[in-house]
Order: structure tokens, then sequence, then C-alpha cells
């Protein structure tokens, strides 16, 4: 990681996985009113070039409809209690 640029690293964890932490960022930004939903969503640029792309971008709170490339957008159910984990049944990268 000595190439990755940062500000800094902030954990979304679910908060009764969290070691000693009540709740996570995304419970006390809800609790505070400072979002409406609990989601988050991110853009991961593949171009390192900011003139014709964007950087990568984590959204708390909702998503930003300029990346999408169409209206179709699926929540994702969180299928653990400990850990931010997805059920897949398929996924493609690429063409294969």
């Amino acid at each position: 990681m000595d190439n990755f640029k940062a500000d800094g690293i902030c954990g979304i964890g679910i908060s009764p996985a969290s070691e000693n932490i009540e709740s996570s960022i995304i419970d006390n930004l809800k609790n505070q009113n400072q979002i409406t939903k609990k989601i988050f969503s991110f853009y991961l640029s593949k171009v390192k070039d900011e003139e014709t792309e964007p950087n990568s971008e984590f959204i708390i709170g909702g998503y930003d409809k300029k990346y999408m490339r169409d209206e179709n957008f699926t929540y994702a159910d969180i299928i653990s209690d400990q850990f931010l984990a997805i059920k897949l049944e398929d996924f493609m990268i690429g063409s294969k």
C-alpha cells in the first residue's frame, strides 16, 4: 500500500462486529439525521487522468446518478450480522 494515496481509513463495519465501538459511522450519521438512508455506494475509477474521468468516490447515505449507466439499480441485503457480506449467485468481469 506504499503507492496508495489516501486521506485516511474509515471503517463501515456492522456495529455489533466492530470491536470496542457501540455504533458504526453510518448508524451515527443516521441517528444524527445527517443522512436519510443507511446505505452507501462507491464508484471505482480505472483511469488515472482526472480530466477524462473522475477519481473513485465513496458516498455514505446515497448514490450519485452521474456514475450510473442506466436506471437499473439493485440493493443487496447484508447476509451476515458480523461482516458486510452479500449473497452472489453470479458475477462477470468484462465479458467473462
